[in-house]
């Protein structure tokens, strides 16, 4: 990313700023006052034809209200006739059927008090029927229990329905329901009449629809389009904000809206064509004015950037040499740079740490821990593919290999990178693991050997027993009890090693358990201290929790505290110190022996190997297996810091 000084972004951006004010303010002052006028046009021409509505249809009103209530008492004066009629035929039809007929040209339905449907009963199988049926009884249900007649006509601007009379017949036997015909339901409409006369002035060109509310209710609505306005607008609103444009699909239109007469509001549906034409105009304006703008921002910027381009190169490359001395500063492994004359060029702190050589000045001290054929290879050139080397108690891995620097087109530099890497954890975790594969092969092994050795033992002791017992020599027979008695003893013994070693070879099955360490050292130290002669200190640093499982875990336990008891002096403490390290739990038993050698610590786990008279080498393989399957790891460091 190029990174511009202060002052020339500080004056780039005023000379973009005053383009801007200069191209774009002009035309978005024009596009704001031809709108005003469109509005102030448009708000003129609703007014005229608003008021041309309201002086024309007050006779429609009075008309359409006439024939409506005149309508409805008619309807419900007969209906009083056919109820008359029913219950004084009951319970002959004909002459309601007669009636109904003449009168109201519909169909006749009669149902029960609970809305069950009694008459005509072929309507029941009729599917389409049925939803049909369904409203009606919910009606029917909720019938006021002091009212005879009730006339239900659809209500305007909803989708179509049927209007009906519900009669409630004489002595509680139910409910009688006239279907009326469509038309009976054109007729029962409010407005009818002015609804006509609207729908003839929406022809009028740049008009869209016309609407007539009263309060939140639309009575009459006028025209192809129906908007959906975002909330209800207060009639107390002053005349000049009376007006919206909406959207409506792609369409445009100016909503206008003024309160008539008898609590009345007057909606009027402009077409905006003009002002989709006059944004479209804006638009492309405004587009090609940002055309000629970028162009002349990039000729502007494009100069300013081939004129710092190449300081920002060089402060770039002195970053980058920067980064680089940092990282190779910081790495692992350490590095040795050589250039052609024998030269040290570079050397980082690991390269010092790793070859205990402190001060890197001249070839000769920094190759100094290489063998002779490797240094030769070194100060040759040559490459060094990954070369073993044991120093200063270390596993190192030395690589060399000869690299060429561009400078320039004419300048190069030839380089010898020396790379050393410290090995030693990754050998060790390789020792481990074949040291697993060996166990793990050997115990598979044995622990077949073991199953086969059980039996004859077992034989073994049972004939010592027999002999003991059933057999008496005539002479020497204290000498024939000993031998039988030592025979059956060591039996035993090689049975215990051999439960032991099957103890091992099987793997632990844990039931683990979120333990406190702490409590529960505190809790074994009777048992542990039980294990040998020393006193027994346990130090809890930090209590921790632990998942594990305690039979099993108090088992290994008790393995550690007896070896560390049996190798220290008998007035010598046995210490536990439970600390956390790295979000772990740590426990160290500590001994106050006088320490093993080399060779016996790397063998100390292995199946076997005791260095004790009477120890048969299982105790801590087992502590070892049981603390692996728990997740953890076990090590032995000897001797122990003071």
């Amino acid at each position: 990313m190029v990174k511009l000084p202060k002052n020339f972004r500080l004056w780039g951006l005023i000379l973009f700023l005053t383009l801007l004010f200069i191209i774009f303010i002009p035309a978005l002052m024009e596009y704001h006052s031809t709108k005003q006028d469109l509005v102030q046009l448009w708000q003129d021409q609703s007014r005229l034809v608003a008021e041309t509505i309201v002086r024309s249809s007050q006779s429609l009103l009075r008309y359409d209200q006439q024939v409506f209530f005149e309508k409805r008492q008619q309807l419900l004066n007969d209906a009083l006739i056919l109820r008359q009629l029913d219950s004084l035929n009951f319970p002959r039809l004909q002459p309601l059927l007669e009636f109904n007929r003449h009168r109201f040209h519909g169909k006749i339905l009669f149902f029960d008090l609970n809305g069950r449907l009694l008459w005509p009963q072929q309507l029941k199988t009729l599917k389409r029927s049925q939803k049909l049926l369904a409203k009606m009884k919910q009606k029917l249900q909720n019938f006021p229990a002091d009212s005879v007649v009730q006339l239900f006509v659809p209500k305007p601007n909803k989708r179509p329905g049927l209007p009906m009379l519900v009669i409630r017949r004489s002595q509680e036997r139910g409910f009688i329901v006239v279907l009326l015909h469509p038309t009976a339901g054109t007729l029962l409409t409010q407005f009818r009449g002015l609804k006509r006369w609207l729908d003839e002035v929406v022809q009028a060109p740049n008009i869209l629809y016309i609407e007539i509310w009263k309060g939140a209710q639309l009575i009459v609505h006028a025209g192809d389009v129906l908007p959906e306005r975002p909330a209800k607008r207060s009639l107390t609103q002053p005349f000049q904000t009376r007006w919206a444009i909406l959207t409506v699909g792609s369409q445009t239109i100016f909503d206008y809206w003024q309160p008539a007469p008898g609590g009345f509001s007057l909606h009027i549906g402009l077409i905006t064509e003009a002002l989709n034409h006059l944004q479209k105009n804006l638009i492309q304006r405004l587009i090609l004015n940002s055309i000629l703008l970028f162009i002349l921002a990039f000729l502007i910027f494009r100069f300013a950037l081939n004129k710092q381009n190449m300081a920002f190169l060089q402060n770039r490359i002195q970053q980058l040499e920067t980064y680089t001395t940092a990282i190779l500063r910081n790495m692992s492994d350490g590095v040795l740079a050589i250039n052609t004359n024998r030269q040290i060029e570079f050397n980082n702190s690991a390269f010092s740490a790793l070859t205990g050589i402190s001060e890197v000045n001249q070839l000769k001290t920094a190759l100094q821990f290489l063998p002779t054929e490797l240094r030769q290879k070194v100060e040759r050139f040559e490459a060094i593919d990954q070369f073993p080397l044991n120093y200063n108690h270390r596993f190192l891995l030395v690589s060399g290999k000869s690299i060429q620097l561009v400078n320039s087109a004419e300048s190069k530099q030839q380089i010898y990178l020396l790379i050393v890497r410290d090995f030693t954890v990754q050998k060790e975790l390789d020792e481990i693991r074949s040291r697993r594969s060996r166990l793990l092969a050997m115990g598979e092994l044995a622990s077949r050997v073991a199953h086969e050795i059980r039996n004859p033992l077992n034989g073994i002791a049972m004939l010592a027993q027999r002999l003991q017992k059933e057999f008496k020599p005539s002479e020497n027979g204290n000498e024939f009890q000993q031998m039988t008695a030592a025979i059956r003893q060591e039996t035993e013994r090689l049975n215990q090693i051999v439960q032991s070693f099957l103890l091992y070879a099987r793997n632990p099955q844990l039931n683990l358990k979120t333990t406190p360490m702490g409590a529960f050292l505190q809790e074994l130290k009777t048992i542990l201290q039980a294990a040998g002669s020393c006193p027994l200190r346990i130090e809890i640093l930090k209590e921790t929790r632990v998942k594990l499982d305690r039979d099993q875990f108090k088992q290994a336990l008790l393995n550690l505290v007896k070896n560390a008891m049996e190798a220290s002096p008998p007035d010598k403490p046995v210490r536990i110190i439970l600390d956390t390290q790295d979000q772990q739990a740590r426990l160290q038993i500590e001994d106050q022996g006088k320490g093993l050698d080399q060779d016996i610590k790397e063998r100390i786990f292995d199946l076997y190997f005791t260095t004790k008279e009477q120890g048969t080498g299982i105790g801590l393989s087992i502590v070892e297996k049981i603390v692996e399957a728990h997740g953890g790891l076990i090590n032995v460091e000897s001797p122990y810091p003071k």
